[in-house]
């Protein structure tokens, strides 16, 4: 009687693991077919002619950057907004006391309360001597929030450039790289 006992439990694991195996790849499945297009559209978005420039420097916010001519830029509350028919992107800077640029992002992702949020793609990043974190954000019950986020922390203060209109991803990275701060 034991051993039919034994059996039938046996049996019982081995479906069990099979259904939760099965799961497992359905999920990472399902997860590879939403994040796979997002990044093959943005690679082909990156190889889209350069356009002309327009340099811009804010006394206030103590940076400088080149951007596209086709946007209009408008500088209120320390908060750049470069807009144009295709969407908008927006440059802030905010005052912290988080000590570096990790902890303020650990720390908004925790007030953040709970909103999903997918990091489909993190790099740290180098350029004209500032360190910056990129993120590429999707948001599964808000699409509208999806996002290309670039942060550098200096002197108590996170800037932040970003847009969540995937068609100016390019756009974005060509300011982030052109970005200087001026103190």
């Amino acid at each position: 009687m034991k051993n039919k006992k034994q059996k039938n439990n046996t049996r019982l694991h081995v479906l069990v693991g099979i259904l939760l195996a099965v799961i497992l790849v359905g999920f990472i499945l399902l997860i590879k077919q939403q994040i796979l297009p997002y990044q093959q559209q943005r690679n082909t978005m990156r190889t889209s002619p350069t356009p002309s420039l327009a340099t811009y420097h804010s006394k206030f916010l103590k940076i400088t950057f080149s951007y596209p001519a086709k946007f209009q830029l408008e500088e209120r509350f320390g908060e750049i907004k470069l807009e144009n028919k295709s969407g908008l992107i927006l440059i802030h800077k905010t005052g912290t006391n988080e000590n570096s640029i990790d902890t303020f992002l650990y720390e908004g992702d925790s007030r953040e309360g709970n909103l999903e949020k997918i990091i489909v793609e993190k790099r740290r990043l180098k350029i004209n001597g500032l360190d910056f974190v990129e993120e590429i954000l999707q948001y599964p019950a808000r699409s509208d929030l999806d996002s290309e986020d670039y942060y550098f922390y200096k002197n108590n203060s996170v800037y932040s450039l970003s847009t969540s209109f995937p068609s100016l991803y390019i756009d974005l990275d060509q300011i982030a790289q052109s970005f200087h701060y001026e103190p």
